[in-house]
Order: C-alpha cells, then structure tokens, then sequence
C-alpha cells in the first residue's frame, strides 16, 4: 500500500533584511519638558530623576553622642556588621563624621544622614568588648540610638536617596539581632521597597564610579539580609 508522499514548501532564503530604527539624539530637550510639564504627573525613571538637595532638620538636632562613645561604636561596627555587610563608603563616612564634630552638631548635615549615623550606632552596640555578646546595658544602649534614628528617618518624602535605604536595613538588621522579629521584617520591606524606587536594581545609569559601586553593595546586602 503505497502512503502519499507529505509535500513541505521549499525553503527560500530571505534577501530582505529587517532594518533597525533609526537612532535618535538629543533627547534632553524632551526629558526637560516631561520634568517641567508631567510634574505630580509622571516620576522619571532612576537613570534620569534629578533629585533636590536633602532637608536638615526643621527642629532641634539630637545631640551628639560623646566622641569617645562614637568612635567606640564605629570601629565595633566596622568590624562586626561592615565586614558581612560593607554597605557605606568607609573614607567619605569618616570624613562626614570629623566634620560633624568640628561643628559641634547636625546643624549643616542633611537629616536622612542624620538618621543613618545613629543606626550605626545602633549597630555597633551589637559587638560589645564586655563578657557577654549581648549584655543588658549595649542593648538598652543600642535602643536608644535605634529610637533616634527612627525618629529622624522620613519616609514621607517623595526623594527618596541612598541612606533611606541603607538606615531602614541597618535597622532591620538591629531589631532582628534583639529579637524583634516583626520589626525587623517590616524594616526589612521597607528597605526593599526603597531601594527599588530609587533603582538600586540597575546596574547602568549616569553614576560616579564609587556611588554605583555603593549602590550595587546596598542592593545586594538588602538581598542578602532578605534570603
């Protein structure tokens, strides 16, 4: 019984190839007016958002810590939290630091900054020189710092930076260290949320050297934390 032969179409090679679109420049006149005319609208994208210079505080500053006190705290935090987690520039933050103390206060610091130096503190606390990992008085000490920190933390605003994020994980990762779970959670989502709005998660964009190299260590140490 003989089955019919099945017929395919011949091959025939395509000579026409699919031309790309044109590139097209000079956009910035274009992103100029989405900024003016779509503000309350529209929000640029990372890449091209222009963000305003953050606010210092509207009231009084919290004191500063004593000096001795600050730099015990720091130098615990480099050498417990920083090493898992190197999330700030070590050299610009000293620097941030030596200025604030030659002021005398917070006065000319942005407020976001404000918050992320106390929840250092805050995480220094957490390797102590004493006897027990975890005594009473760090903890207690530690406690307070996070409370300053959260106080001056605004996440109200609608210019979100770096240190929102880098402030809401390093509370996180205090709360979760004292055993407050839920509260480290939150924070924790907190810091995810933030970092996305502010396209952490991209690795391209119009930075400096070091801020995207800075912007690649938050992101994956939120990442971190978070699995």
């Amino acid at each position: 019984m003989e089955m019919p032969l099945l017929k395919l179409p011949d091959i025939i090679p395509n000579l026409e190839r699919r031309q790309n679109p044109p590139t097209m420049n000079n956009f910035d006149h274009v992103r100029k007016n989405i900024r003016i005319y779509g503000r309350g609208i529209f929000k640029s994208p990372p890449p091209y958002r222009q963000l305003a210079s953050q606010p210092s505080y509207s009231s009084t500053p919290p004191p500063l810590p004593p000096r001795q006190v600050t730099d015990r705290l720091i130098s615990q935090f480099y050498d417990s939290t920083h090493r898992s987690y190197p999330l700030i520039h070590w050299p610009t933050f000293q620097h941030e630091v030596e200025r604030v103390y030659l002021a005398g206060g917070f006065h000319a610091m942005p407020q976001v900054w404000v918050a992320s130096f106390f929840a250092v503190l805050a995480c220094g606390t957490l390797q102590t020189l004493d006897s027990l990992p975890h005594s009473p008085k760090a903890e207690v000490e530690g406690m307070s710092y996070l409370d300053t920190s959260a106080r001056a933390l605004n996440n109200w605003t609608d210019e979100m930076v770096i240190d929102h994020a880098r402030t809401s994980l390093l509370i996180s990762i205090f709360a979760t260290e004292v055993n407050l779970k839920s509260a480290g959670l939150v924070w924790l989502g907190s810091a995810v949320r933030i970092a996305q709005d502010i396209g952490l998660h991209c690795e391209t964009g119009p930075w400096p050297v070091v801020e995207g190299e800075i912007r690649r260590r938050v992101w994956w140490a939120i990442y971190a934390w978070d699995r």
